[in-house]
C-alpha cells in the first residue's frame, strides 16, 4: 500500500488541558443538498446498533430540528471501514472508540497508511467492558474470562478494543484468550448454545444494546460479569500499557447504576450492589477540514445546548451531559501529539466557555 504523506498543519500551544469540551467535532466535506432547504451531511455510524450509530442517530435528530443541516447516519461496518470512508471523502464524518481513533491518527497498525491525518474530534462516554454469561459458568469477574472463548464483537468493534485494553493493562492473560469476532445477535445465541463462555459488551442499563436486553429477559439464569472491585480499572484512565505503549488515553472514572439488569444482576456476585465504579471509555467524532466551519459550529453548539435531551435518547451521551468540561482532557496526551480541533468546533466550544487555549487548532 502506498504510504500516505502526513500533512497536518495546526497551531499548538503547550500546556495541560483543563476545561475543553467533549463535542469538539471534526470537519469533512460539503455534503449534498438535502430536502426541505437543509444541507445534508453523512455520518459513518459503524455497525447498526453500535455505540457510534446510537450517538449519531440522537445527534442527527437534534441537528435536523435545530439547524439548517441534516445528518444522515450510515451503517458502514467497524471503525476501519468508517475511517477509510471519511478519509476518502465518501462520507462526511464518523465516530469510533477514542483509542482506535488515536491509534489511526498516529498511524499505528492496523490503521497505518489508511487515515487522512487532518482529523479532529469530539467524544461521548460509555462504560468500560462488562460481560454476560450464565450462572453455570465459573466466570464471576471479568478477569475470569482469560483463556476462554468469548465473543468480542465484529472486526473493528469498540467492544473488542476496550476489552483488549482492559485485559492488557491489568495483566489478565489476553494472549491466552480466544476472541470470537461476531455481532451481538449471533454472539448471544452462541452463548446460549454453549459454544462460547461469555459475551463481552460495553454498557449497562439503557446503554446496553437490544441483543443484551433480550438475553437478560429470555435466557435461563443470565449472569452479569464486571471488573473485580474498583481498583483494576483505575489504571485505565491513562492506559499507558495499551498495545506496546501507544500512549492512548483510556477514559474517566464513572459510577454506573446496575439495578436495571434484573436477573443478570441477581445471579452475579454483585447481587447486593446497586452500582459499580469503572472507567468510562470515549467515542471520537471525526471528519476532515473540508467540512465548513459554520456547519461544524452549529452541530457542536446543538450538542452542547441539548446535551440533556441527547442523554435521554441514549445513555451514551450521559457523561457529556453531566460534565462536558471534562472531556477535552480525554483526547489530549502530554506524551503524544494531539489531533487538532476543527475551527468550527473551537468556535462553539469557546462560545460556551468549554475551550482550552492549550489545545491544538487545525489550519487550512
Amino acid at each position: 500500500m502506498q504510504t500516505t504523506t502526513r500533512r497536518r498543519t495546526f497551531l499548538k500551544t503547550v500546556g495541560s488541558a483543563s476545561a475543553a469540551g467533549m463535542v469538539a467535532l471534526a470537519g469533512c466535506s460539503d455534503g449534498g443538498g438535502g430536502g426541505g432547504g437543509q444541507t445534508r451531511f453523512t455520518y459513518a455510524g459503524g455497525e447498526n446498533g453500535s455505540a457510534p450509530y446510537q450517538i449519531g442517530l440522537t445527534w442527527a435528530n437534534e441537528i435536523q430540528g435545530g439547524t439548517d443541516y441534516e445528518l444522515s447516519v450510515q451503517t458502514t461496518g467497524g471503525f476501519n471501514a468508517s475511517q477509510r470512508q471519511v478519509g476518502s471523502g465518501s462520507v462526511d464524518m464518523g465516530a469510533g472508540s477514542t483509542p482506535d481513533f488515536q491509534a489511526a491518527d498516529m498511524a499505528h497498525p492496523p490503521f497505518e497508511n489508511q487515515f487522512d491525518t487532518n482529523i479532529l474530534f469530539t467524544c461521548a462516554a460509555y462504560p468500560f467492558p462488562i460481560a454476560f454469561t450464565t450462572a453455570d459458568t465459573d466466570i464471576d469477574y471479568l478477569k475470569d474470562t482469560a483463556g476462554k472463548r468469548v465473543v468480542t464483537g465484529l472486526p473493528g468493534s469498540t467492544v473488542h478494543t476496550y476489552y483488549r485494553l482492559f485485559m492488557l493493562a491489568n495483566g489478565y492473560g489476553w494472549e491466552e484468550t480466544d476472541p470470537v469476532r461476531v455481532g451481538g445477535e449471533e454472539g448471544f445465541q452462541n452463548l446460549q448454545d454453549g459454544q462460547v463462555s461469555a459475551v463481552i459488551t460495553a454498557g449497562v442499563n439503557n446503554i446496553i444494546g437490544p441483543q443484551a436486553q433480550q438475553f437478560i429477559q429470555t435466557a435461563d439464569e443470565p449472569k452479569l460479569v464486571v471488573p473485580d472491585g474498583e481498583e483494576p480499572t483505575d489504571r485505565l484512565i491513562n492506559a499507558r500499557e495499551y498495545v506496546d505503549n501507544w500512549n492512548i488515553t483510556g477514559g474517566v472514572e464513572w459510577e454506573f447504576n446496575i439495578e436495571g439488569l434484573g436477573p443478570a444482576l441477581e445471579n452475579s456476585v454483585y447481587s447486593d450492589r446497586s452500582s459499580y465504579k469503572t472507567v468510562a471509555g470515549t467515542n471520537t467524532h471525526f471528519a476532515t477540514l473540508d467540512m465548513p466551519d459554520d456547519a461544524v459550529r452549529e452541530m457542536v453548539t446543538v450538542a452542547i445546548e441539548n446535551r440533556e435531551t441527547l442523554a435521554e435518547g441514549t445513555g451514551l451521551w450521559a457523561g457529556f451531559a453531566q460534565a462536558p468540561e471534562q472531556f477535552a482532557t480525554l483526547i489530549t496526551d502530554q506524551d503524544a501529539e494531539a489531533a487538532p480541533f476543527h475551527p468550527g468546533a473551537v468556535e462553539a466550544l469557546r462560545e460556551n466557555d468549554l475551550w482550552d487555549d492549550s489545545l491544538p487548532v487545525a489550519e487550512r
